[in-house]
């Protein structure tokens, strides 16, 4: 705040406040006024009033012979709801090169394994997002790499969001090796989408 910020609103609490002495009464006052807020960090039982759900998912595929294992967060077409993916822990039985990439078609099978974490939500209550899978034959071409030894976990992390998905997007996380078991975890936020948010 500005010294001219500053002593408009001294003014302004002394003529309301009926204040009278010396010195400036805003310092004391400011953080009473003016409550921070973080925007980075917002607790649980904030984002329940603002009708967001925490949600996660994750499941195990066994590829294959000559097919390779690829598994996906996917928000589903027409769903009205935004999905802000914060986490995914992934990885494989096999060394070798996993990929992911954004990709706007579902993968082949969906599976009810997601769950939402706020229990004042509901217990039964599936969230939006959905995990699916496929085991292709054609070797997954996604734009993010890294390799990775056997069974060694590896983890994607953005709490401000890895992914923003819309509705009929994916994120979608692939091995390179065929005839590999390869398993993977998400956890994300999702609320409905405001009308200005989602793509005409």
């Amino acid at each position: 705040m500005t010294q001219i910020q500053m002593s408009r609103y001294d003014a302004l609490l002394r003529r309301v406040a009926d204040l009278k002495g010396p010195g400036s009464k805003v310092n004391d006052v400011l953080e009473e006024l003016f409550p921070v807020i973080d925007v980075e960090n917002v607790p649980g039982e904030l984002l329940f009033l603002m009708g967001t759900k925490v949600a996660y998912g994750g499941t195990s595929v066994n590829a294959e012979a000559a097919s390779f294992a690829k598994i996906q967060l996917f928000n589903p077409t027409g769903s009205g709801h935004l999905l802000t993916l914060t986490k995914v822990i992934f990885s494989g039985t096999v060394s070798s090169r996993y990929v992911w990439d954004i990709k706007v078609t579902p993968e082949t099978a969906a599976f009810n394994v997601e769950r939402i974490l706020d229990t004042r939500q509901g217990t039964d209550e599936l969230p939006v997002g959905q995990i699916r899978f496929t085991l292709d034959v054609a070797s997954p071409t996604f734009t993010a790499t890294v390799r990775l030894l056997a069974s060694t976990p590896y983890k994607l992390e953005n709490e401000n969001g890895l992914a923003i998905l819309a509705p009929g997007t994916g994120f979608t996380i692939g091995c390179l090796t065929p005839n590999a078991t390869m398993e993977a975890s998400f956890y994300w936020r999702e609320r409905v989408a405001e009308p200005s948010e989602l793509l005409l």
